[in-house]
């Protein structure tokens, strides 16, 4: 055995005060309660869960059954009690097993509600039901007092890791012509908020969407390190509070910013809510060999680690621009990098037999506003796994109906970040005879397209003297 893995094990083994986790626990199940209570007050659950006539469903999670508006709205009920009951660490294990259950129950329920920061609280919480985030400044270590106010080393890297690659994949994600050389898709997204009280004006300058862009990946790429090393570290969480403070009012990005200002507390020492004074058992002398649980959980550690790097990555194998074609795009942290819109069609050509029993071949349009919400409408027709979802739902549909040999093709053009709206599904191909592909990209996927977004500086340019 390695001196450096038996290093490695005694640092992940070795004590580590519980407050600065406790205080993560408190903040991470408030936001569970106000932010359930918010989605209950906004009336999401029947928008969401209610008003669709079709839901589009995770590749390999069918089975699951979607829920109902009203199953949605008890759920998100018993998240309120339930993130109360985390934040103060009553009964602390059933409460957030129930409600990691429950809410990757209702996150499945539509692959439109996709969001990152949503998935990023069911990873916090998976983690939460395993390590010891209520041995201290709880209801249940009050009741038993009997456990020391520590918890492993490793308690506190499995957390710290998935948000570290938020940021850090965040920051490699950025590194392309459309967000550094263009500043897209903010060139899109910024000058319709120019009437936001003091900082609107600004937003239409031409050249700030770039400066934002640059800013976004520098912080991204810095703010880890910056967040770890003692001397940055009051300075880095101003700036976290700054940055998310800015996004928040610039977008409609719901929990997000609150979500990061809670998690990044977690790379702070763990002992900061006593002022970074505590007293902690010490680690074991280096040269006593460790138990074998230890080695265990040094092991489960570093998989945890590679599990959050492999699975960001798998796109760089699997797509071409996974911006365009999106395999791989969920999961792997790409923060508001896109911006699609466009139309999509549906061509139906079937045969049905007439009065006479004759068979007759016929072909029909049909759009998806007929199956769908604005909202759906909006998120899928950039997603080609969506539109294949529902290419076969309308096959089904037509099957149902008495029809035969039916047949499905797209017509889809879309605009991405900023060009001219181009092919993206090419109308040759039955989609109701392509299969699903997780670990593919659709070969029905029309190439990217090579042209550049419009700069943002053009009308600066052409307004310069």
């Amino acid at each position: 055995m390695t001196q450096r893995w038996r290093r490695l094990v005694t640092i992940l083994a070795a004590p580590a005060d519980a407050a600065g986790l406790a205080v993560f626990r408190v903040l991470f199940g408030a936001l569970i309660a106000l932010g359930s209570a918010r989605f209950l007050d906004a009336g999401w659950p029947e928008k969401l869960y209610g008003a669709p006539r079709f839901l589009f469903r995770y590749a390999g999670f069918e089975w699951v059954p979607a829920p109902t508006a009203h199953i949605a709205a008890l759920c998100y009920g018993a998240f309120v009690i339930l993130g109360l009951g985390i934040a103060i660490g009553a009964l602390y294990r059933c409460c957030i097993v129930a409600f990691v259950v429950l809410d990757v129950f209702v996150q499945l329920g539509d692959v439109t509600t996709y969001l990152n920061h949503a998935w990023l609280v069911v990873l916090l919480g998976a983690v939460l039901c395993v390590v010891p985030a209520h041995q201290t400044w709880s209801v249940d270590a009050w009741l038993w007092r009997r456990r020391p106010p520590t918890v492993p080393r490793a308690a506190l890297v499995v957390l710290q890791v998935p948000v570290a690659c938020v940021y850090i994949f965040a920051a490699v994600a950025k590194v392309g012509m459309d967000w550094l050389a263009f500043g897209q898709p903010l060139s899109v997204w910024l000058p319709p908020r120019s009437a936001l009280p003091l900082i609107g004006p600004v937003l239409v300058v031409p050249w700030v969407p770039l400066l934002l862009s640059w800013g976004g990946f520098v912080y991204d790429a810095t703010i880890v390190p910056l967040l770890l090393w003692r001397r940055t570290r009051i300075f880095a969480y101003v700036l976290v509070v700054v940055f998310h403070g800015l996004t928040r009012a610039f977008f409609e990005i719901g929990m997000f910013p609150f979500i990061m200002m809670v998690a990044t507390t977690l790379m702070f020492t763990p002992s900061w809510p006593r002022g970074g004074r505590a007293g902690v058992a010490p680690s074991p002398p280096p040269h006593l060999p460790a138990a074998p649980r230890q080695h265990v959980l040094a092991i489960v550690v570093v998989a945890w680690c590679a599990l959050n790097v492999a699975v960001p990555l798998r796109c760089f194998a699997i797509a071409d621009n996974v911006l365009w074609d999106e395999a791989g795009m969920r999961f792997s942290w790409r923060v508001m990098l896109r911006e699609k819109s466009g139309a999509l069609s549906y061509r139906v050509t079937f045969t049905r037999q007439t009065e006479h029993g004759d068979p007759r071949r016929r072909t029909v349009f049909v759009s998806p506003h007929d199956w769908l919400t604005w909202r759906q409408a909006n998120e899928m027709v950039g997603q080609p796994d969506l539109i294949l979802q529902l290419a076969h739902a309308i096959r089904d549909d037509f099957v149902g109906r008495g029809a035969t040999d039916v047949e499905v093709r797209a017509d889809c053009a879309i605009t991405f970040n900023g060009r001219p709206a181009a092919p993206f599904i090419d109308p040759d191909v039955d989609l109701a005879r392509q299969d699903t592909c997780v670990l593919c990209r659709p070969r029905w996927v029309l190439p990217s397209p090579s042209t550049t977004p419009p700069s943002p500086l053009r009308s600066f340019v052409r307004d310069t003297p």
